[in-house]
């Protein structure tokens, strides 16, 4: 029989007396807060649970999974279990030695000459399989100990690396590993929805949506395939909420190994100030101008017949509603918040060129496409965000972190018309797709300084809205690097970034669209409308082909329908994600009835149906019925 691996997931464990006196730990430390400076108190409580062993061995304080918004896993804890002896403890050591070596599968000779080493903790075995565990348990040897402890594993391994982030000594340091922390902060001492938190290591629900950043990957390995001395970031957000559903740098690093990796390469380019091309820049300072002839105004003379002088104080004010001057919020990682390039940089052509008042010269990828988003999107306000929800490691219940109450739903940057009016103006400068779409496109050559001397360097940027009018789905591609040197005979064609993105945002769209009508369902806001005109239907017609190509060679067994009512709408998707039958939903809250019933096989079924009813309109007798029913 294979034994299964020593590196696995976290178990649940029932609290005793250690889990009691970790909560009295935890009290104590919350009350002395105040009287240890920058310590945070899961970091103290951390520092406890290591050196006392009678704790280390029972309910330890273990990160949560992360998740992405179909609840694919993105970061994991687990468990790495290993053997040691007490020398002192020791009794019996012939037979104990020969037990030890028939279960770890090494030499007799090995263990003695360890337990030789006169040492009082002599490590026999490190990440043993389940299978070793059980059988020392089983052993009962004196002198005989195993210890636990909890490593961070990325099964996407590059994908969304900097993003998500990664670990060191189970402190998050950069992305939304080091945002857990402060979640983890927030369980510990405030109270959700009037209720406590039951338990440490919940788990975080990402807006990240991994269908549509592998689809971006692809994009961003064709774009650098003849391009391997630049580097690439491709970025998609809901432009109606701001969350971030995909993000992809080249070139990116693992982060089960990221010690490997120099420091410049673990920076997130996202929130990182880059230089904005002329063309982005008159694109806002002519947005500006909109805007102010509606405030003063009333109505709004077509951008195309002149720009006034405008005024200064209108300008700044939309540079900062619509987040052109923001920092990245704490979701996206530790960051210094910086807006200015690092010295070294600095624009090549001085030439006097067009008067941009105070549009930035300077603003990183996350703020550029946050601002254009809200600018087209209808002139909705909002604020990037990737960590979704919270998730009770218990109950599995999920606390919103973005709702009504927290965003800014309610709130505009620009009036609809004027939002109107910046989506012609886009249109206009930029290039229209046969689906509604627009694709804005521009560069600016930056010279570099460093102790090698001086370099040339371009900076291509990417912008595209789907509709152009009020956008559903906005994406920006910065392609920075590359050389300015003249092309020769042997020079090979690059990609076209423009006609990539062409290419893979009919597929995006339709992602997009389907995750935006699931969030519709289990959430509906009153007189929302989605966001995707008619063009949808070309969109489906667009990828057909692709789609059918991903699925041919499919040999999955259809299985059988799994029972769903009482379930919420995300775990009833999370166990028909393998099913081939089409989906229908009906309502909105948990499951109430299903077709086929529990149990079912799909065999040949095309079709299954779920009906779901808002919590407090379902009562038990409701249920009871449902269930007698099938």
């Amino acid at each position: 029989m294979s034994r299964r691996t020593g590196l696995r997931k976290r178990q649940k464990k029932k609290g005793g007396l250690g889990g009691f006196l970790v909560l009295i730990l935890v009290g104590g430390v919350l009350g002395g807060w105040q009287l240890v400076g920058d310590v945070t108190p899961i970091m103290l409580v951390r520092q406890i649970i290591a050196t006392d062993s009678s704790l280390s061995g029972g309910d330890e304080i273990v990160r949560g999974t992360l998740y992405d918004r179909n609840y694919k896993e993105v970061a994991v804890s687990m468990e790495r279990v290993s053997v040691f002896a007490r020398s002192r403890e020791l009794q019996a050591v012939d037979e104990t030695v020969d037990s030890l070596a028939t279960v770890l599968g090494v030499k007799a000779e090995a263990i003695h000459k360890m337990l030789l080493a006169g040492e009082s903790r002599i490590w026999l075995g490190r990440n043993i399989s389940q299978e070793q565990e059980e059988e020392i348990k089983a052993l009962n040897l004196d002198g005989i100990y195993l210890h636990r402890e909890h490593s961070r594993y990325y099964p996407q391994q590059l994908v969304a690396a900097h993003l998500v982030g990664f670990v060191q000594d189970d402190s998050g340091l950069t992305g939304v590993e080091f945002y857990y922390d402060k979640l983890v902060q927030k369980m510990l001492t405030e109270e959700q929805e009037g209720q406590r938190w039951r338990s440490s290591g919940q788990h975080v629900l990402l807006t990240l949506d991994l269908k549509i950043q592998h689809i971006l990957e692809d994009l961003v390995e064709t774009i650098v395939a003849d391009r391997p001395d630049v580097k690439v970031g491709a970025y998609a957000m809901d432009a109606g909420t701001g969350a971030v559903i995909a993000s992809v740098q080249f070139p990116s690093f693992n982060p089960n190994t990221y010690r490997k990796y120099s420091q410049e390469l673990l920076e997130n380019m996202l929130v990182q100030p880059m230089l904005l091309p002329p063309t982005f820049r008159g694109l806002l300072r002519d947005s500006a101008f909109i805007q102010y002839q509606f405030e003063n105004r009333g109505y709004i003379q077509p951008w195309s017949i002149g720009v006034e002088k405008v005024n200064l104080g209108s300008q700044l004010r939309l540079w900062e509603n619509s987040g052109l001057k923001s920092g990245a919020p704490q979701d996206f990682g530790n960051n210094d918040g910086s807006l200015e390039l690092p010295s070294g940089f600095y624009i090549v052509e001085r030439t006097k060129g067009p008067d941009f008042a105070t549009v930035p010269e300077t603003a990183s990828p996350l703020a550029l496409l946050t601002s254009l988003s809200s600018l087209v999107n209808g002139g909705k306000k909002i604020r990037p965000y990737v960590a979704q929800a919270v998730i009770d490691a218990e109950s599995w219940d999920e606390f919103q972190l973005h709702n009504e109450k927290n965003d800014f739903s309610a709130e505009t940057v620009v009036s609809t018309e004027v939002s109107n009016e910046i989506s012609r103006l886009l249109v206009a400068s930029g290039k229209k797709d046969d689906f509604g779409g627009v694709t804005l496109k521009d560069s600016i050559h930056v010279s570099t300084s460093s102790t090698d001397g001086f370099g040339y360097r371009n900076n291509e940027v990417y912008f595209s809205a789907v509709p152009a009018h009020k956008a559903g789905l906005s994406l920006l591609v910065t392609i920075q690097g590359g050389t300015r040197s003249v092309r020769t005979k042997q020079y090979k064609k690059t990609a076209d970034p423009g006609e990539v993105i062409a290419a893979a945002l009919p597929r995006l769209t339709v992602l997009q669209q389907v995750g935006k009508s699931i969030a519709v369902v289990a959430e509906p806001e009153d007189g929302e409308n989605v966001n995707y005109p008619v063009e949808l239907d070309k969109l489906r017609q667009a990828v057909k082909e692709s789609l059918e190509e991903n699925l041919a060679g499919t040999t999955a067994e259809p299985g059988e329908m799994p029972s769903l009512v009482g379930l919420s709408l995300r775990k009833s998707l999370r166990l028909l994600q393998d099913k081939q039958c089409q989906l229908r939903i009906f309502g909105t809250g948990r499951v109430v009835e299903q077709t086929p019933a529990a149990g079912t096989s799909l065999q040949g079924i095309e079709e299954c149906v779920i009906r779901l009813q808002r919590q407090d309109d379902v009562s038990l007798e409701t249920l009871e019925e449902k269930l007698s029913d099938k």
